[in-house]
């Protein structure tokens, strides 16, 4: 059952924002938050693994992800919240990283152009990061940095604070952020073990390419939103004010007990015309992120290209 963060707790004037729920996640109307099942529990063979490559950052490698409605439309149409609900969120508790790590939908850094009424129009080619480019959160803003325009003692201070899976036993630093302790936020051997855990879980599974690992001390938690050239995450009570009639969830932490998930991410989505941050779904479960408000073709909204992390 979904328990509303967005909510004072009964009885009690303690005030949090976030979504807790136990069960399979499902996308809610903003007018009535649905119930959900417990979901089927996968169970997964435990084996003796190599300790995970964690790879030199690539633009390359973060460019070629999905755009953001192709890795939402996967996730809910894959069921992977099973997977996360089920081994991913056991395994975090397995290794007690439950306060330190939290998963999140990874996808390249930048809008993704809406359809075109008229298919000869063409499409904006999605721009690729130059080498020199780091996708960069700070607090509940993130932005496509260049870092050759860092200051040298800032540099010092920018470490990697999510990573995805590439499914062959290594992973790829995805975001970055300024850490007053570079050396606490690196990973560990116990970080490494929990790492191969969740690629045995994830292994041959086709969603396994746009789920991630975040440290949940950067993690932002809210409802996102298109701000300028960048993203900002904002509490989850402005999700009223975001058009759309679904909630599609992005990012998630684990308590130690059973079943116990929440919420850290949401974007909303509707099915009627596009607006500013509507996520329009398409057919075959591809969902299309329109956030940025500008000139376009008629009917749609502007487009970038924008980063839009």
């Amino acid at each position: 059952m979904w328990t509303s963060y967005s909510l004072y707790r009964a009885g009690s004037k303690q005030y949090e924002s976030g979504y807790k729920h136990r069960g399979r996640s499902q996308a809610n109307s903003k007018q009535q938050l649905l119930k959900s099942k417990e979901p089927e529990r996968t169970t997964v063979a435990r084996y003796t693994t190599m300790a995970p490559t964690v790879l030199e950052y690539s633009s390359a490698v973060v460019s070629s992800l999905p755009d953001e409605g192709l890795a939402i439309g996967m996730y809910e149409k894959s069921k992977a919240s099973e997977i996360v609900y089920g081994a991913i969120k056991d395994a975090i508790s397995r290794h007690s990283a439950t306060e330190k790590f939290g998963i999140r939908i990874i996808h390249h850094p930048f809008i993704e152009p809406p359809p075109q009424p008229n298919e000869n129009s063409g499409r904006v080619v999605t721009p690729i990061l130059k080498d020199s480019d780091r996708v960069v959160r700070a607090g509940n803003v993130t932005l496509v940095a260049d870092i050759t325009t860092l200051p040298q003692d800032v540099l010092e201070r920018l470490v990697p604070v999510s990573w995805g899976f590439k499914g062959d036993g290594s992973i790829f630093p995805l975001e970055y952020a300024l850490s007053d302790n570079p050396s606490k936020d690196k990973l560990t051997d116990s970080d490494l073990a929990l790492v191969a855990d969740i690629e045995t879980i994830l292994a041959g599974k086709a969603f396994g390419s746009i789920l991630g690992l975040s440290l949940l001390a950067y993690q932002a938690v809210g409802v996102s939103s298109a701000l300028g050239g960048g993203r900002v995450v904002l509490p989850f009570e402005f999700a009223e004010f975001i058009p759309g009639d679904t909630r599609h969830e992005t990012a998630w932490a684990f308590g130690p007990g059973e079943g116990e998930v929440t919420v850290q991410g949401l974007v909303c989505s509707g099915g009627g015309g596009q607006a500013w941050q509507q996520v329009v779904p398409l057919g075959g479960g591809r969902v299309v992120v329109n956030n940025y408000p500008g000139a376009g073709p008629a009917g749609y909204p502007g487009y970038g290209p924008y980063p839009s992390y």
